[in-house]
């Protein structure tokens, strides 16, 4: 956990400072806040300001404890989509205890050695961010400048392609168990 922490600290310095605000609440909020600082006037509020003012605190709990839940139950869609997520995000986490086991106890690996199967996870991402950045750049947003705002099912095409990626790579992962690259160590 010490080497996750190192390596995403610095990243999350760079994303902390570097990225830029897209929630368009919040740009308008600072606005508001600029603008009555600029001109001294009280009046400068935001739409968010003025619908948070009328919310009283059970509207708020309601609205961030129980409204993703009725968002699954009446919405097919959405009650999929978050099945799959938890569910590869269950498999990645999965790996994370499943992969010492492994390569130690099946291929016999020392603990320093089978701590190289974890490299596997940033080459993948050195691979999948480019991509996904290319998408971005030469797929998504030529579109949105195009046609303005897309329809929400407009951002699945891409997981509609990479879906198949987590149970062929549980595939290989599971053959590779059935025929060890190297014989086990008699204990």
């Amino acid at each position: 956990m010490w080497e996750l922490l190192w390596l995403s600290s610095p990243l999350l310095v760079l994303l902390f400072f570097l990225l830029p605000e897209t929630s368009t609440d919040n740009i308008l909020l600072r606005r508001a806040a600029r603008l009555r600082i600029l001109t001294g006037n009280p009046n400068f509020k935001s739409q968010s300001e003025i619908k948070q003012a009328n919310m009283s605190a059970k509207q708020i709990a309601f609205d961030a404890l129980i409204k993703p839940w009725e968002m699954n139950a009446l919405d097919p869609a959405i009650l999929f989509s978050t099945i799959y997520v938890a569910l590869c995000y269950a498999i990645f986490y999965t790996f994370f205890e499943v992969f010492p086991l492994v390569f130690q106890g099946t291929y016999g690996f020392s603990l320093g050695i089978s701590a190289l199967a974890f490299i596997s996870f940033p080459l993948g991402l050195m691979i999948a961010i480019p991509i996904q950045l290319c998408h971005f750049a030469y797929v998504v947003e030529p579109y949105l400048m195009k046609h303005g705002n897309p329809a929400p099912e407009f951002w699945l095409k891409v997981a509609l392609v990479v879906n198949f990626l987590a149970p062929i790579g549980l595939f290989i992962f599971g053959k590779c168990l059935h025929f060890p690259l190297v014989p086990c160590r008699d204990h």
